[in-house]
């Protein structure tokens, strides 16, 4: 890649009042921490059940 990912990830979160840390170990990989105000956050959506396969097929779509 060229490169960018990092940096624009880290702005993109930093925009947001958060932050950005790597923590990484030679042969055991890096892990990516992303850290948002919680003010920030969506409220999660409210639950919707699953069509039942014969509604989705009827509807044009195909259950996940």
């Amino acid at each position: 890649g060229s490169g960018l990912g990092l940096p624009l990830s880290r702005a993109l979160v930093e925009a947001q009042g958060g932050g950005l840390t790597l923590e990484s170990a030679p042969g055991a990989g890096t892990v990516a921490t992303v850290r948002l105000p919680r003010e920030r956050l969506l409220p999660p959506l409210p639950h919707q059940p699953a069509a039942p396969p014969a509604a989705a097929a009827a509807e044009g779509t195909t259950p996940a």
